[in-house]
């Protein structure tokens, strides 16, 4: 074989190569927009728990090459550009047996405490409280945890 014919077929086998990754990463997202529609339509607040072995089943692939697949990409949406890392959020089981994903806590967390009065603020264990009977099955322990990545002080410095 020739060194042109050598590296013909080198070059045929790279190209096909980034047609796969292409492919892949195409099928990934298609299933990522119809998964999280809602997000994309109304925000953070509606960001649904979601790994990288469901979407892997779906699409037909090992959940490292979906993982490598989103590495290091973003997209853009009517709320801001994103990495795609992040639209697979952490999930909390729901009383109903769903779940829900950590940004949605977070988001809920915030309301609460910017609805409440700043002379009476809510105490971790208080919003604790309140995501449990809303069906969102939470340690206080956790919710401090969201609570503090958010930077937001606790209620006895709060007041």
């Amino acid at each position: 074989m020739s060194l042109f014919a050598e590296s013909d077929t080198r070059c045929q086998q790279l190209l096909w190569g980034l047609g796969q990754r292409k492919s892949t990463l195409r099928r990934v997202i298609e299933l990522i927009m119809k998964e999280q529609i809602a997000f994309f339509d109304q925000g953070i607040s509606s960001l649904k728990s979601m790994n990288f072995k469901e979407i892997a089943v779906q699409v037909g692939l090992h959940e490292s090459t979906v993982s490598r697949a989103v590495q290091n990409k973003y997209i853009q949406t009517p709320q801001g550009i994103y990495a795609l890392k992040y639209i697979f959020p952490s999930g909390v089981s729901t009383s109903n047996g769903e779940d829900t994903s950590a940004e949605r806590i977070r988001s809920k967390i915030k309301k609460y405490i910017d609805q409440k009065v700043k002379a009476q603020p809510l105490s971790d264990q208080q919003l604790t409280d309140l995501l449990n009977k809303g069906g969102v099955q939470i340690s206080r322990r956790t919710v401090m945890k969201y609570r503090e990545e958010m930077k937001i002080l606790s209620s006895r410095i709060r007041s």
